[in-house]
C-alpha cells in the first residue's frame, strides 16, 4: 500500500505577546496518545508570534506503553542534522525523520530542555487533558511545577495549559487515513468536545483518522482581535482569513467541521462593536466556509450555536439571532452535513440555557461532560463518509 506523510496532532498557535512569560532551565514534557500505526514519524516546531528565539539545546521522543508507560524506544531529535533546535520569530521548522514502532494507544512523549533566559509570546493553550498532556520541570534537578507559578496566560486562567514550542507531529501512514478539522473558537480550543471525539474514535476502533485542532479563544468569523481588548491578535485574525490558511496548513485533509459564530453574534450585541456587520452578514460567512472548503474538493459540516443564558454575555436580542442563526443551519444546503450541537447541550426546559452539568461554570463555555455530549450526538457515518 501506498504511504503518505500526514499530520497526526497539532494545534492553532495563540498569540501571547501581551501576557509573555520567561523561563529559563526548563525541561517540558508533552504526552500525545496516537490513533495510527506509523514506523516513521517527524516533529513540528513552531514561535508564530515570538518576539525573540526559543532555542532547545535538546530534543528527545519516546514510545510509551498506553497502560502502563514503559518506554519502548527512546531518541534525539535533530533538525538539518543538528541536535541543538533553534526557532527563530515568526518561523516554523520541521525535524529530521525519525524511525519508531508507534502503534494504536501508544504515547508519544517529546521532552524539550531549554537553559538560556527565554521570553515566550507564543504556542498551545488548551484546556482538555484526554489526549494531550504536558509536564513542566526546573533546575538541574527537575523540580515539578505547576503551570500557574511558570506561565502568564496560566496564572491569569488557571483552567488552561500551555505548551511551547511544539506545534505538530506527522506520521508516515497509508493513503487512506482521514484528517478531520475541528475549526472554530474557544469551544474547539478548549479541547473538550474534540478529545471527547478522538476517544469515541479510539474506543470504536475507527483508527487511522487524525482530529485537529483549529480553534482560537474569541475568535469570530467576520473580525479579527478588537484592538480595544488586545493590541496584538490574541483573538486571532478573522475565521474567513484564518480558514483556508490553517486548513490546509500541514497538507492535505478530508473535511472540516465548522463550529463558529457565537463571538460575532456576541459583538453584534454587547455594545463594543468596533464596526457594524449584519446578520446576512454571519450569514455569508457560513457559506463561504462551505464554499472554501469545496474548492478543495473537501467536505464541510457546520455545528448548530450552543446556548449560553447564564454568560455575562447574554442578552435578549443575541438570543434572538442564535436561534435564527441556528433555524438557517438547520435548513441551509451550503454544507455537507449538519451537527445539532445546541440539541445535545440544551437545558430541557429553557431553550436558551446551557444545561447545568454541560456548563463549565460560566454559562457559555463546556464542561468535560459538555464535550463528551457534543461529541456523542455526532453522526460517525456521515462524518467519516460512511452512509448506507
Amino acid at each position: 500500500m501506498r504511504k503518505k506523510w500526514a499530520n497526526v496532532w497539532s494545534y492553532t498557535q495563540q498569540d501571547y505577546r501581551s501576557s509573555p512569560s520567561t523561563i529559563e532551565n526548563q525541561v517540558q514534557i508533552v504526552r500525545i496518545r496516537s490513533n495510527h500505526v506509523t514506523n516513521q514519524l517527524k516533529l513540528r516546531f513552531s514561535n508564530e508570534y515570538g518576539m525573540e528565539t526559543i532555542k532547545f539545546h535538546k530534543v528527545l521522543v519516546r514510545v510509551l506503553e498506553e497502560k502502563t508507560l514503559n518506554v519502548r524506544e527512546e531518541k534525539v531529535v535533530h533538525v538539518a542534522g543538528k541536535e541543538e533546535i533553534s526557532i527563530f520569530p515568526a518561523s516554523n521548522l520541521i525535524s529530521d525523520t525519525l524511525t519508531f514502532e508507534v502503534k494504536y494507544g501508544m504515547i508519544l512523549e517529546i521532552e524539550t530542555h531549554l537553559k538560556k533566559p527565554t521570553v515566550l509570546h507564543s504556542g498551545t493553550v488548551s484546556y482538555s487533558r484526554r489526549e494531550l498532556e504536558v509536564f513542566n520541570y526546573v533546575g538541574d534537578n527537575r523540580t515539578f511545577v505547576e503551570q500557574k507559578e511558570l506561565f502568564q496566560m496560566v496564572k491569569d486562567n488557571t483552567r488552561m495549559f500551555y505548551v511551547y514550542g511544539i506545534s505538530g507531529v506527522d506520521f508516515l501512514v497509508n493513503e487512506k487515513v482521514k484528517t478531520i478539522v475541528a475549526f472554530g473558537d474557544s469551544l474547539t480550543q478548549q479541547g473538550f468536545w474534540v478529545d471527547h471525539l478522538k476517544g469515541r474514535l479510539f474506543q470504536e476502533k475507527q483508527h487511522e483518522i487524525a482530529i485537529l485542532n483549529r480553534g482560537i479563544g474569541g475568535s469570530r468569523m467576520l473580525k479579527g482581535q478588537n484592538p480595544k481588548n488586545d493590541v496584538f491578535t490574541r483573538h486571532g485574525n478573522a475565521g474567513l482569513f484564518r480558514f483556508e490558511k490553517e486548513l490546509f496548513m500541514y497538507g492535505e485533509i478530508d473535511s472540516a467541521i465548522c463550529f463558529h459564530g457565537i463571538n460575532d453574534l456576541i459583538s453584534r450585541h454587547d455594545g463594543g462593536n468596533e464596526y457594524e456587520f449584519s446578520f446576512e452578514d454571519i450569514l455569508l460567512g457560513f457559506t463561504q466556509y462551505a464554499n472554501l472548503a469545496h474548492q478543495h474538493n473537501v467536505k464541510a459540516y457546520i455545528a448548530t450555536i450552543t446556548p449560553m443564558k447564564h454568560s455575562i454575555f447574554f442578552n435578549e436580542s443575541f438570543e434572538k439571532e442564535r436561534q435564527a442563526v441556528n433555524e438557517w443551519i438547520r435548513e441551509q444546503r451550503y454544507f455537507d452535513g449538519v451537527f445539532d450541537f445546541e440539541k445535545a447541550v440544551v437545558d430541557k426546559n429553557d431553550s436558551a440555557l446551557l444545561a447545568y452539568d454541560y456548563d463549565c461554570g460560566d454559562g457559555l463555555h463546556l464542561s468535560d461532560k459538555g464535550g463528551k455530549a457534543l461529541a456523542e450526538s455526532i453522526d460517525l457515518a456521515m462524518l467519516l463518509g460512511n452512509e448506507r
